[in-house]
């Protein structure tokens, strides 16, 4: 029995389902299993077309694309979704399990975790290989583009602050400009806490400043944009950090306990950032113990196992989880 693409379900072959990919084309139009470029055409089209036009952030090699009568083709400007091929082999460890990787925490999380998240699948390219793609939140059935700006900017981080400039800050401090900006400031300020939370859970590494951002709606309601770019970095990046960013302001400033130190945080950890951006703790204790409890680690674990990563990939995934899984238990998940 092969699999959908986009939600792992059991197909008789392999492809997306009609429920996904209307999701996918954000209407009734069809959207394909197959692109017909390889890796190679797409990362090359990318260097000769647009590496000075595309606006997308993050390091991974990424092409705009346009979905047109059921086709997903390059363009350079008024891309409807995102293509992310594998990266190229030698330069990030396990470069192959990219796109899986990206693809099974995104659905992780949006099933399982309860997060806002863009819709995506992966693709196959001409090549055979699997691709990653998500469809532009920003952007409207008719052309239009919604406005969205990421909390580096609304923070006012720049590439003049140094190579770490989009690190330069704490969760809290985004807990702070969603209470600037956002019009949904309640709700946001709790998918704010589920993404962290879930970053830890899995092993997710790069949840940097870029990688929030606030998209204001045709109605002209301003909220937390959808998440996008999820993975478990250490699939990839062993040394990695715990999380990209320190949860509380006064780590920063070098007030820490060790475990903060180290960025290896456990539930009471969790309980003090949740309350320092203002949640009530019940609401932070239902959250965390939703989970971490056993019924949410089997969805975890049933799509690991059904998800395209490679045998090694899978039990390493697992590996992570359950290691962050030990930490947090002591008080939730018992």
């Amino acid at each position: 029995m092969s699999r959908c693409l986009a939600t792992l379900a059991d197909l008789p072959r392999e492809g997306i389902t009609a429920a996904a990919q209307h999701r996918l084309a954000g209407g009734r139009q069809n959207f394909p299993a197959r692109v017909a470029i390889t890796r190679k055409q797409a990362i090359q089209w990318r260097t000769d077309h647009v590496r000075d036009v595309m606006s997308i952030s993050g390091m991974q090699d990424k092409i705009s694309v346009r979905l047109l009568r059921g086709v997903l083709e390059p363009v350079a400007t008024g891309g409807t979704h995102i293509l992310k091929p594998q990266p190229p082999e030698g330069g990030l460890p396990e470069a192959a399990e990219v796109p899986a990787n990206e693809h099974l925490t995104m659905l992780i999380a949006s099933t399982v975790a309860g997060i806002q998240a863009s819709a995506c699948s992966l693709v196959r390219l001409a090549d055979d290989e699997l691709a990653y793609v998500t469809r532009r939140f920003d952007r409207l059935a008719d052309g239009g583009k919604l406005r969205q700006e990421d909390l580096a900017a609304a923070t006012g981080r720049s590439p003049d602050g140094g190579h770490l400039w989009k690190y330069d800050a704490s969760y809290e401090e985004i807990a702070r400009t969603i209470r600037r900006f956002s019009q949904t400031i309640d709700l946001d300020l709790q998918e704010l806490f589920r993404r962290i939370l879930f970053s830890y859970l899995i092993g997710n590494g790069d949840a940097h400043l870029r990688n929030f951002s606030f998209l204001t709606e045709p109605d002209g309601l301003t909220r937390l944009a959808p998440a996008y770019d999820l993975l478990c970095t250490r699939l990839h990046i062993t040394e990695d950090m715990d999380l990209a960013m320190p949860l509380l302001e006064r780590e920063r400033a070098g007030v820490a306990s060790e475990a903060e130190s180290l960025r290896q945080y456990g539930a009471a950890e969790f309980q003090t950032f949740g309350a320092a951006i203002g949640l009530q703790q019940r609401w932070v204790a239902k959250t965390m113990a939703g989970l971490t409890d056993a019924r949410c680690q089997e969805r975890i674990a049933g799509l690991v196992g059904r998800s395209f990563l490679r045998p090694a990939a899978q039990a390493h995934y697992l590996e992570v989880v359950g290691t962050r899984l030990g930490r947090l238990r002591p008080v939730f998940g018992r």
